[in-house]
């Protein structure tokens, strides 16, 4: 494949809409990810001179995703959240709106973003992650604990939310299995 047509698939893979989780993944490598990387031959990146417009489309497909309540049947959502502030960070707090519209309890929100490691005895574990100021450019974290409580009330609310919650209201790690704190 010519150069022109390998940038070309890019910028028409970071606009498609329906592959969200390929867009994302191609706009990161094409312009977050250090091109001196190991593998940066086999990427297919975006032009830097498309940058404004495909960074626009991407944006706007999360967006609507969002509003239609498609984004977490996607693939991958949880990374799609997480890679949005390092993409279209200008446009997280739109996004927020619009899952919050689709979502008032914000459990699928919860459970994207908490998502942390997986443990091969007690399964996927949830927390807040290091790099907050990812979560907070959605939304600040002292509302996101003040929802949190609130949703921790509700006797209704089961597993693995319960655990995301959890892990934003209290600060530690949750398995999502049990609820259990996860101490090692």
């Amino acid at each position: 494949m010519q150069q022109d047509s390998t940038v070309q698939l890019a910028e028409r893979l970071i606009g498609d809409e329906e592959a969200l989780s390929i867009a994302v993944a191609v706009a990161f490598e094409s312009y977050v990810k250090d091109e001196r990387d190991d593998d940066a031959k086999a990427v297919v990146r975006a032009s830097a001179d498309a940058k404004e417009r495909v960074l626009t489309e991407l944006g706007n497909n999360l967006e609507r995703a969002a509003r239609s309540g498609a984004l977490f049947n996607k693939l991958r959502s949880a990374i799609n959240l997480w890679l949005a502030p390092r993409l279209v960070p200008e446009r997280c707090r739109a996004l927020f709106d619009a899952v919050r519209e689709q979502d008032p309890s914000l459990d699928s929100f919860a459970l994207a973003l908490m998502e942390g490691s997986f443990d091969s005895v007690k399964g996927q574990r949830y927390a807040v992650p290091k790099e907050v100021e990812r979560i907070e450019a959605y939304a600040a974290m002292d509302f996101l604990k003040e929802h949190g409580s609130a949703r921790l009330k509700d006797e209704a609310l089961g597993l693995p939310a319960r655990a995301a919650w959890s892990a934003v209201v209290e600060g530690k790690e949750f398995y999502g299995v049990d609820g259990s704190v996860a101490e090692r």
